[in-house]
């Protein structure tokens, strides 16, 4: 018999990522509204969680942006390392950075919670909202294991 490998008994990972403090801020923001969307579902909290998930929409297109405007600079100049110390800032918007290390696990779990209130809010269904409250708590546990 195979045994069941969860969060807990997992080999621990210590990689991490750079994320720019805004992203890693809204992405807190997000974390917030799905706990008071899964906690109690209103027009109100729906709302709530559609307008967070579109500001990291945002934010995400603001950083795409910035990387792209970079590489054409970059491109332009035939400086092709201009500023490629910084760009593997997750959601950078700026030349300088302010950077938050996250734990590689933690920050997969938010991707994955993003994704999955995306999916609840563009067609909810008790599929939708059962993946929504398994990613939640996925990231509740990869918090408590790699956040002191």
């Amino acid at each position: 018999m195979g045994s069941i490998v969860s969060a807990s008994n997992r080999p621990r990972d210590d990689r991490t990522v750079e994320v720019d403090e805004g992203l890693e801020a809204r992405l807190v923001d997000v974390e917030s509204a799905v706990v008071t969307y899964v906690v109690r579902i209103t027009e109100a909290s729906r709302y709530d969680l559609a307008s967070v998930l579109s500001a990291l929409d945002d934010d995400t297109s603001a950083s795409d942006a910035f990387r792209s405007q970079l590489n054409a600079v970059a491109a332009m100049t035939g400086m092709v390392g201009l500023g490629a110390s910084s760009l593997h800032v997750y959601g950078q918007t700026s030349r300088f950075p302010v950077v938050n290390k996250v734990p590689l696990p933690v920050f997969q779990a938010q991707v994955a919670l993003v994704r999955a209130a995306k999916s609840e809010i563009r067609d909810p269904s008790p599929g939708t909202l059962d993946a929504l409250e398994s990613a939640n708590e996925e990231l509740a546990a990869m918090r408590a294991r790699y956040v002191s």
